[in-house]
């Protein structure tokens, strides 16, 4: 993803946007520069507890998020103006989920947040009805009306975004898109959307 598409993605999130990104790696996290980064060891992997006060997760319990990647607050420790819960496998060292929200005066009342998820695994249909995976899901994926999802192509990267990839874009989304080895996108509309 172009370092313009995540300021933008950022900034959507300020303005009462939520932005979930599947499976980001370090060069999305690197542009980001929210104080996160992919932790030197993964959970165990399978079910467990949250492990934080989020209320999504609080009511999901215990959830089987999956996947290879797992995330842990940079050494330095800096996130800017951004509040960091760590939840799921291993937190602090190693968690499956990571949300960040605007921590300051200037975000919009209803401030958005970036969710960064390990893995889509759970968010299949085959592993949904496992433990707290459905209420997990529901929780990260419907605080606002609108959803937009960006699916990852299913094609070999060439270095660009696929010709077909405007078609699955929401208006104004178009060219802010994840190379497709590296994540999903998802985005919730709040605030002004825009």
């Amino acid at each position: 993803m172009a370092h313009d598409a995540l300021t933008d993605l950022l900034g959507r999130v300020w303005r009462g946007s939520d932005v979930v990104l599947v499976a980001p790696d370090d060069a999305v996290l690197d542009a980001l520069d929210v104080g996160v980064v992919i932790a030197n060891r993964q959970p165990a992997g399978g079910e467990s507890d949250p492990r934080c006060a989020m209320p999504e997760a609080a009511t999901a319990g215990s959830a089987a998020i999956g996947g290879s990647r797992a995330f842990t607050r940079t050494s330095d420790g800096d996130l800017g103006d951004m509040k960091l819960t760590l939840c799921y496998g291993d937190p602090p060292g190693a968690a499956e989920l990571a949300v960040l929200n605007p921590g300051r005066a200037a975000a919009a009342p209803a401030a958005g947040r970036l969710v960064l998820l390990g893995s889509a695994d759970f968010l299949t249909n085959r592993e949904l009805d496992r433990s707290g995976n459905a209420a997990l899901t529901l929780g990260l994926l419907t605080r606002h009306p609108t959803l937009s999802w960006i699916p990852r192509p299913q094609m070999p990267t060439t270095g660009s975004v696929p010709a077909a990839w405007p078609s699955c874009s929401p208006p104004g989304f178009a060219g802010h898109a994840c190379r497709p080895e590296s994540c999903w996108c998802c985005w919730r509309c709040g605030g002004d959307g825009g």
